[in-house]
């Protein structure tokens, strides 16, 4: 193979992997915050494009941005007009990396700058980096060292190939085969900013004109969409209307780069005093984003409302959830379980107290807790399979141990509902003087709710330790009342064992339940420990 064509495919793979680096990088180092951000700074179409774009210029992952976006939607916490315009704005946040290829990799020769800092980043992740957030810091570094490295190897790679090749012809080609040759590249790639990375270094050689490098940068956008529709095919509703919303938008933005634009496009660079062909490139890039995102507001709305009648959900609510987490993002993946395991344990405690209570229940409610159970041991399975650190196999495993003590809980109501549904049996274990214990369980999970509602400020740990020993007491002295107590001598034999078998059944299931709270709690911790 020609050394030129080897120097510029090194160059790509090198790039691809800083981008690759710098994505899990971020995902560990600024998830939460821009969780913080894209939930609570889009409350506008106006403000949730601002985010969306400012969010992704700062951690240069569209896709970091959509994955977490996804998550917030499925949680309720984007509703479907916040969500398109964060991802409108995702898209005009993209062409950053054009403009910083080409002031930092074309305008200064920074490769023999970018090996010293890959070596310093390195060694510092080696010998100094004590946690995982600080290797994410230092691994940050290193990407960003990599993708300087690799812009000069392309770069290097493009010239070569343009001083010892005839590709005369290639100029004179149709702009529909640059167009095609962009999506093409977009969705081998997975990764627009590759492709432009390409198209600069391509420009920059002499080997494409300006023209064709646009037509390249129009098919691009539109190749980028085939990543989320893909991953839509079986994906959650908001899911599929996401990535229709992406493909709407970078089909109108061809058409107007097309139609409107180009015809323009020297206009509107002689009024903007552009003359650079690589930052023609690049300010075409913004443009094209920018006059979509301008049409699509002045009709925002309808395209919403458009959006929300497309497609049916076929998964449950939370088979939706879970199919959206970024499973190639532990941090995030991580975080996102804990919040619905966090969830579950609320709906087990709700259960809990609706057996114990006059409320109708049945058992398939019981086994919809199940299912959810099933559901996390899969995501789990899927977790393992992906390289974690010793605190997130931790969490995962708390994770685990939390459903697990829910179940188990809530299976020792369900399998009472008979004994408390008899008649005889019921002025028994009401009776309060004989036996507790009942009404202190009930106490108990009514209290449960008050935590998950936040209206007492105790953590897990604080709420199991206010309450342990309440309840050990009242399981005791049920115990005692019924086998030693003068109290008991009223009751049958038959109801007594039916009693003690209650007795111990109650004090278990808040017992178990407790130790899920524990154990989620203990997922934090470890989560600080990490950090």
């Amino acid at each position: 193979m020609n050394l030129d064509w080897l120097n510029f495919l090194a160059g790509v793979g090198i790039f691809l992997w800083g981008m690759s680096l710098i994505e899990s990088s971020l995902a560990k180092l600024a998830s939460g915050r821009l969780n913080h951000y894209l939930s609570s700074w889009t409350k506008t179409p106006i403000t949730a494009v601002i985010t969306g774009a400012a969010c992704t210029t700062v951690v240069q992952s569209s896709s970091l941005i959509t994955l977490i976006v996804l998550a917030l939607a499925s949680s309720k916490l984007l509703n479907l007009k916040q969500a398109v315009g964060v991802i409108f704005g995702a898209n005009l946040g993209t062409t950053a990396t054009g403009w910083l290829v080409t002031f930092l990799g074309f305008k200064f020769s920074l490769g023999e700058f970018a090996i010293y800092f890959i070596g310093i980043a390195a060694l510092g992740r080696v010998f100094f980096a004590k946690n995982s957030n600080q290797v994410a810091l230092y691994s940050l570094f290193i990407s960003m060292g990599l993708i300087l490295f690799s812009l000069d190897i392309i770069k290097s790679g493009t010239l070569g190939l343009s001083e010892n090749f005839d590709l005369s012809d290639l100029k004179s080609q149709s702009p529909l085969i640059f167009v095609a040759m962009g999506m093409i590249l977009a969705a081998l790639l997975q990764s627009s900013s590759a492709v432009m990375m390409m198209n600069l270094s391509a420009a920059h050689a002499g080997l494409i004109s300006v023209e064709n490098a646009f037509a390249i940068v129009v098919g691009a956008d539109i190749g980028t969409t085939s990543t989320a529709v893909l991953g839509s095919i079986k994906g959650a509703k908001i899911k599929k209307q996401l990535a229709l919303a992406h493909v709407c938008f970078n089909l109108t933005n061809a058409f107007v780069a097309v139609l409107l634009i180009l015809p323009l496009i020297k206009t509107i660079f002689d009024y903007l005093s552009i003359s650079d062909p690589l930052i023609s490139i690049v300010a075409f890039h913004s443009i094209i984003n920018l006059m979509g995102i301008l049409i699509y507001l002045t009709v925002f709305t309808y395209f919403v409302n458009f959006l929300s009648q497309r497609f049916k959900d076929t998964l449950s609510p939370i088979e939706s959830r879970l199919s959206l987490i970024p499973l190639n993002m532990p941090p995030v993946a991580i975080e996102r379980f804990r919040s619905e395991a966090v969830s579950f344990i609320n709906q087990v405690g709700q259960f809990n107290q609706k057996c114990l209570s006059t409320d109708l229940i049945n058992s398939e409610h019981y086994f919809e807790l199940k299912k959810m159970e099933g559901l996390f041991i899969k995501l789990s399975r899927q977790l393992s399979e992906r390289p974690l650190t010793q605190e997130q196999t931790q969490v995962l495993y708390n994770l685990l141990a939390a459903t697990r003590h829910g179940i188990y809980s809530a299976k020792l109501l369900k399998d009472l509902l008979v004994d408390l549904e008899q008649p005889d049996l019921e002025e028994s274990y009401h009776d309060k003087s004989t036996f507790p214990i009942f009404s202190q369980a009930k106490a108990f999970y009514e209290d449960s709710r008050n935590l998950f509602d936040h209206r007492v400020e105790l953590s897990f740990e604080d709420f199991t330790k206010n309450w342990y020993e309440q309840l050990f007491h009242e399981f005791k002295t049920s115990e005692a009342n019924l086998l030693t107590s003068q109290i008991s001598q009223n009751i049958s034999v038959d109801i007594i064992s039916t009693l003690l078998n209650l007795n111990k059944s109650l004090y278990k299931s808040c017992k178990y339940y407790m130790q899920a709270l524990e154990s989620i709690d203990k997922t934090f911790k470890d989560t600080n420990h990490e950090n």
